[in-house]
């Protein structure tokens, strides 16, 4: 079903409510006409004037529509203007629409707007980081800010100080963003446009405050007009069908679902070749099953994607209205889902949901996070039922035939006539065509010929471009059109799409894993690393971090913010630095990836510096890692189950009053700080090897003697404790340079001798024979 006309008019307006903060910081003109039927008067002025900027804006020729909304132009122009003195309109029918606008913008501005004792200037004030906010432990005095800069450039996401932000301008920021929207497409449908509109928006509203007076500068522009934008569509839904309930007692239902087996289902199946490709495609698959049900659940209720308010690492999270249609059309979709998750993953794979309904009351700050944790309760208590419904109806012993063989990588599909079934084939097809993608289609319409596509839920497939274009039938048909590479036209999709290659063709576990050796040199190990890391404590820091304050704007921002570092910006530093590895899986709060072991290490610190310097460096905002190496032949689900254990560790770490922020490699678990220095002492290790002020022997002894120092630590028996006097003679006799020698003596009388282990085994690995 479509969305009527009335509908895509409140979405527009409400998008583009507060665009005149925007254009009037910019110095742009207005509406200086409709000042006094507008601008409410306060103490006998008028106040609010933006909304003459968001008239102007909107009535010029400068803000883009698609053909079937040119002739109500001045009706969104209205209705985006009065949010703060609605009853312009002379039409019972309009003034509600008036009404449903200015009750989402209050409604929001109510829920991410704090109190602050400092008027501040509305031009030269800066977003601050989000991050700032968030304490766990102390009160974070160290606030951080956004540069005025389009998202997507280098390093445009990363706060600064307020002395260092001194770079930026409105005017060119708008001038820019005036110029991006002249790329939207206008001639392929509402969704076409809508996408590109939210897309661009966020591109250049994601670093300005939505609020600067009277209130402190933590909300995006961006993040505050998505939401008025979801608030709004569920009101007039409400609206429409409950046409016996007031405005003001309209209500919601919070709609979520969060994939659970996810890394069973990505690394299941044995290493061979096309492993990578069905670990890059199975990765994507996950992406787009979510994407899926967003969509077919909107489309069914007529409704459109600014009801999103978080899609982050298999789990999303929708605002709908609270009516009866909706409930009965829930429940039959809920069903749905669960049946495609059974009879399509066997039970591998699964999407426990949830449905709560939510007053307007509760959507406030202090009643809000209360909710929010009813919702997770309620995710995690139907992990354990989550196909109660399909036993309920299906056997609970799947039927398969295998008369012509199972599947030789998966071991859980039937074949046909090859040794893959039919999925694992579509997998490396898919896998093979996302490098070379630049648009996709979520349509429920037949896949064009010759395109790569998946098959989701709902009748719903994702069909990729592979290389090539897609009719503007295609995309004017389709549920969703997403962008893989760029802001601007569509919706922003992005992926891992960087791919290392060795004579223009992706490169196998076994190449990878020899991108480490240097060749010239005949040395270092081709071994694999395998990296995996996510946030400590997210649950705490949405729960606890910002008090009593989480509203819905701060809670998409946070998701929207953690997600872009990981699925955007750490994809970009693998790309500039040429780095030898496969992204298997980035987003969310957490990511796994794997390749050259060289590589890995540092990828792992650059990890580490900038997730400090992107979350305002606040020390209650940590992350842990672990980190494997192994032979590139060994199973993906044993290296990543290794991989998977030394996160654990990382997670367990605690120590002089520190828990979690650590790294665990070659058994070891230290603090990030820790890591670092071991890597530095590894490369100095590695200098003196190949300088011969070094034996392999001696360093494989001090090896074990590190060994020996743990044992010590940790047991305190006296044979372990030898290690000192063995180490002392060892120095002597095999040890001639006075600088080396201060060097291992500086190691070795450390304190945290026992995590030389680092530092050691990375100058053996890199001294050894290739």
């Amino acid at each position: 079903m479509g969305i009527d006309i009335t509908n895509q008019c409140i979405i527009v307006s409400a998008l583009m409510h507060d665009i005149g903060k925007f254009a009037q910081r910019a110095e742009q003109k207005s509406s200086r006409q409709l000042e006094s039927a507008y601008c409410p008067v306060y103490n006998g002025k008028t106040t609010h004037k933006h909304v003459l900027y968001t008239d102007f804006f909107i009535e010029s020729a400068d803000f883009p529509l698609p053909h079937e909304l040119q002739e109500h132009r001045s009706r969104i122009a209205r209705l985006a203007a009065v949010h703060h003195n609605p009853g312009v309109s002379n039409e019972n029918s309009e003034k509600l629409l008036e009404e449903i606008i200015q009750k989402a913008d209050c409604f929001s501005s109510g829920l991410d707007r704090l109190s602050s004792e400092e008027e501040n200037n509305y031009k030269k004030t800066r977003l601050e980081s989000i991050f700032s906010f968030i304490e766990l432990r102390k009160p974070n005095t160290q606030k951080k800010y956004h540069v005025l800069q389009k998202q997507g450039e280098a390093k445009a996401l990363f706060p600064c100080s307020e002395k260092e932000n001194k770079t930026g301008d409105y005017e060119k920021l708008f001038a820019d963003f005036v110029n991006t929207l002249k790329k939207i497409p206008l001639d392929q449908g509402f969704q076409a446009y809508l996408s590109s509109l939210v897309s661009v928006l966020e591109q250049y509203t994601y670093c300005i405050p939505s609020s600067t007076y009277k209130s402190d500068p933590d909300i995006s522009l961006y993040d505050h007009s998505i939401t008025t934008a979801a608030i709004a569509q569920a009101l007039w839904a409400c609206c429409e069908e409950n046409r016996n309930i007031p405005l003001g007692k309209q209500s919601f239902l919070l709609f979520s679902a969060e994939f659970s087996g996810i890394q069973k289902y990505i690394f299941s199946g044995k290493t061979s070749t096309g492993t990578a490709k069905i670990l890059r495609a199975r990765s994507f698959h996950l992406q787009a099953l979510t994407r899926s049900i967003i969509l077919h659940t909107l489309d069914t209720l007529s409704l459109s994607p600014v009801a999103k308010i978080m899609d982050a690492g298999g789990k999303f999270i929708l605002l709908l209205p609270d009516t009866p249609r909706t409930k009965v059309l829930m429940r039959e979709i809920m069903q749905e889902i669960e049946i495609f998750f059974a009879q399509t993953f066997k039970g591998e794979l699964k999407a426990p949901l949830a449905l709560l309904p939510v007053t307007q009351g509760e959507m406030k700050q202090e009643r809000f996070l209360e909710k929010l944790d009813v919702l997770n309760d309620e995710l995690e208590t139907n992990k354990f039922k989550a196909f109660q419904h399909y036993f309920a109806e299906y056997p609970a012993v799947f039927d398969i035939e295998y008369n012509k063989g199972i599947c030789s990588y998966c071991e859980r599909n039937r074949t046909e006539d090859e040794d893959l079934c039919s999925e694992c084939k579509n997998l490396i097809e898919i896998g093979e065509a996302i490098p070379k993608s630049t648009l996709g289609l979520f349509t429920k319409n037949k896949p064009p010929k010759n395109y790569a596509f998946f098959k989701l839920i709902g009748g719903i497939s994702l069909v990729l471009d592979n290389g090539g274009t897609f009719a503007k039938s295609d995309i004017e048909q389709a549920l969703d059109c997403i962008n893989l590479k760029s802001f601007g036209s569509y919706t922003r999709y992005p992926i891992a799409g960087y791919i290392p290659r060795k004579e223009k063709r992706p490169k196998d576990f076994e190449e990878l894993a020899d991108s480490a050796v240097i060749h010239e040199e005949n040395r270092c190990v081709s071994m694999l690393g395998i990296l995996k890391a996510d946030v400590d404590n997210l649950g705490f820091i949405f729960s606890l971090g910002f008090k009593n304050r989480l509203s819905v704007s701060r809670y998409a921002q946070l998701s929207r913010m953690l997600n872009a570092f990981f699925s955007e910006y750490l994809v970009q530093v693998i790309e500039e630095n040429n780095f030898n590895i496969y992204t298997v899986f980035m987003g969310g709060d957490d990511l796994l990836v794997l390749g050259a072991w060289t590589d890995i290490l540092a990828f792992a610190k650059i990890l580490h510096t900038d997730f400090s310097a992107f979350t305002a460096e606040n020390k209650d905002i940590t992350l842990s890692a672990g980190i494997a190496f192994v032979k590139p032949k060994l199973p993906v689900s044993k290296f990543t189950a290794m991989a998977e254990e030394a996160l654990e560790q990382s997670k367990a770490y605690q120590k002089n009053g520190q828990m979690k922020n650590a790294c665990t490699l070659f058994e070891v678990t230290c603090p990030w700080t820790e890591f670092d220095k071991q890597c530095k002492t590894g490369k100095d290790l590695e200098d003196a090897l190949l300088q011969n002020k070094l034996t392999q022997g001696f360093v494989r002894r001090l090896l074990s003697y590190a060994d020996d120092c743990k044992l010590f630590m940790a047991e305190g028996k006296i044979r372990h404790g030898l290690y000192v006097s063995h180490l002392q003679y060892d120095m002597a006799r095999n040890i001639s340079d006075e600088d080396v020698k201060k060097q291992i003596a500086k190691i070795t009388q450390a304190e945290e001798f026992e995590n030389s282990r680092i530092a050691i085994s990375y100058a053996l690995y890199k001294t050894r024979n290739a």
